[in-house]
């Protein structure tokens, strides 16, 4: 079997590589360049790539904030656990006896604390609700309705506020609402932004041409031989591809947009899923050995043989 894979060398770069799976490291093959390695001369650095790519974050008082995290409190959190991994399918990172946490979205969780441990307890009322931002509630409502989840078993359209929601309660009673906005944050004197609560904030925005610019200047200056951007929803390729324009002129450099980036176990916690990245290079011969390489791993991907 072969193997496409990342190695870093005495400069902390990074190489791709194909080679043979022994029972011995696959990486011990590397400093003495066995023959069954075929190497990509191009150094490939992505250590600014993993760094973009890591929770986005908003400074606030002059401090970031990189996420939340919120916590509901539960008699029977097996149960509970069940009904968010199993029946919402959210996303389980963390589960102990006492606490269950999920993904929702990229920096957003949820916790669910047993009532034993947990600094609050649970009560009869629940004054709080859920509310997960999507991009089609009838397709959540269509689904939830089906299990007999949805209360009451209809999409509500706001009058007050532009949104379409459909709810439902969890087994102790918490209230999870899916909703559609029409308009930013359902404001009612707002016109409707197409992909609005997908899109990037002002402050995300100033952030990523700063970044480019960044990615742009080392090309430039051949500090690397190739970037690569921070992985960006197709719904923002319309920013990032004028972004990226105008740095890539300014700097006389040239990129190339990729929709499907080789995954490796080099960042395995990136999340690339339904996202595209920029390669940004100087060189044209980067640019080919680069689409060489990905050729490669997707004939290996189509055989099976391929192993981050």
């Amino acid at each position: 079997m072969f193997q496409l894979s990342l190695y870093a060398d005495l400069h902390g770069r990074h190489k791709l590589e194909r080679e043979r799976r022994t029972n011995t490291s696959p990486f011990s093959a590397i400093p003495n360049h066995h023959p069954l390695t075929l190497s990509l001369d191009v150094s490939l650095d992505f250590s600014n790539f993993i760094i973009s790519s890591a929770p986005f974050s908003m400074i606030v008082l002059g401090k970031e904030i990189d996420g939340y995290l919120t916590f509901f409190y539960y008699n029977d959190l097996e149960r509970a656990a069940r009904f968010y991994g199993e029946v919402l399918g959210f996303e389980l990172v963390m589960s102990r006896d006492w606490v269950t946490i999920f993904r929702v979205h990229e920096t957003g969780h949820l916790g669910l604390v047993d009532q034993v441990r947990g600094s609050h307890k649970p009560s009869p009322e629940k004054p709080v609700r859920l509310q997960i931002w999507v991009r089609d509630v009838l397709s959540w409502f269509n689904y939830l309705n089906g299990l007999g989840l949805v209360e009451p078993p209809r999409v509500y359209v706001g009058e007050e506020l532009r949104i379409k929601t459909c709810t439902v309660k969890d087994p102790e009673g918490y209230t999870v609402e899916f909703c559609e906005y029409i308009t930013p944050y359902g404001d009612p004197g707002a016109e409707p932004v197409e992909g609005w609560g997908r899109g990037l904030s002002s402050y995300r925005k100033g952030e990523l041409v700063g970044e480019i610019r960044s990615w742009c200047e080392a090309a430039r200056n051949e500090a690397k031989d190739m970037s690569l951007s921070a992985p960006f929803m197709p719904i923002n390729a319309g920013f990032m591809e004028e972004a990226m324009r105008e740095e890539a002129d300014r700097e006389g450099v040239s990129y190339y947009l990729e929709k499907a980036l080789i995954r490796t176990d080099l960042f395995p916690n990136v999340d690339l899923d339904d996202k595209w990245v920029y390669v940004i290079y100087k060189k044209p011969e980067v640019i080919e050995e680069y689409h060489r390489l990905h050729d490669e791993w997707r004939s290996l991907l189509s055989i099976g043989m391929y192993v981050g």
